[in-house]
């Protein structure tokens, strides 16, 4: 479809005769459903569109991202990650506010987070799919996520559920 019917297909930025041949033996060799979907979600991300997604609600990829979030909000603004708002249902113990930056999720730097998160995220620009990315960072199928907070050029080690 790409080599026939994509109208931008000399916008892509890598030679898609490489992107397919490098493709097909790592669809092929998918062996779940969930390996499959995200080659796929990979080759997608090959022709910066951001059309082009698996756009149905899929239970699988849901479980994969996390089926509970964390009850705030984060943009992506500089390499960082903000919190840009905080939900009541917050449980009360949990001190994080508007402006704090996320620096590490369950143990791991955010930025190892995004790298390997935003190559499942299909968009025609890197603003976009750091949005997308920040939709699923704080995604879980855990009861907590641990959070390190840096606040006012201070650290704070939190659990949110």
């Amino acid at each position: 479809m790409i080599q026939y019917y994509f109208p931008y297909r000399n916008l892509i930025d890598e030679n898609w005769d490489v992107v397919l041949k490098t493709f097909i033996p790592k669809i092929v060799s998918a062996d779940d459903e969930l390996s499959y979907k995200l080659t796929l979600l990979e080759l997608i991300g090959k022709i910066n569109d951001t059309h082009a997604n698996i756009w149905s609600r899929d239970d699988m990829l849901s479980k994969f991202y996390g089926l509970k979030s964390a009850p705030v909000e984060i943009k992506i603004i500089d390499n960082q990650v903000i919190v840009t708002k905080v939900y009541d249902e917050l449980d009360e113990n949990v001190d994080i506010k508007n402006g704090d930056i996320i620096t590490h999720i369950n143990g791991e730097a955010i930025e190892k987070l995004i790298d390997e998160k935003i190559k499942y995220c299909p968009a025609s620009n890197l603003p976009t799919k750091l949005r997308d990315v920040s939709r699923r960072l704080l995604r879980t199928n855990n009861e907590f996520l641990q959070l390190i907070v840096q606040r006012d050029k201070s650290s704070n080690n939190m659990k949110t559920n």
